[in-house]
């Protein structure tokens, strides 16, 4: 991706996140200026994310896949 980046060709709007120790979706230190998926539902849905796919969704990050 990051070549893309640089040519222009593609614009990172938010990372998948990494769960922490306490299990809570963080920012990718990698990537740390960019929000997590959970940050950028906040300001679409003005709602914490929730329900079957969010629950998958944190599963599949914590398995760390």
């Amino acid at each position: 991706v990051v070549p893309l980046v640089e040519e222009g060709r593609a614009v990172p709007l938010f990372t998948f996140g990494i769960m922490d120790d306490e299990g809570a979706l963080v920012r990718d230190p990698e990537v740390s200026d960019l929000p997590t998926v959970a940050e950028v539902h906040r300001t679409l849905e003005g709602r914490e994310p929730s329900g079957v796919v969010w629950d998958a969704y944190r599963a599949v990050v914590g398995a760390g896949i």
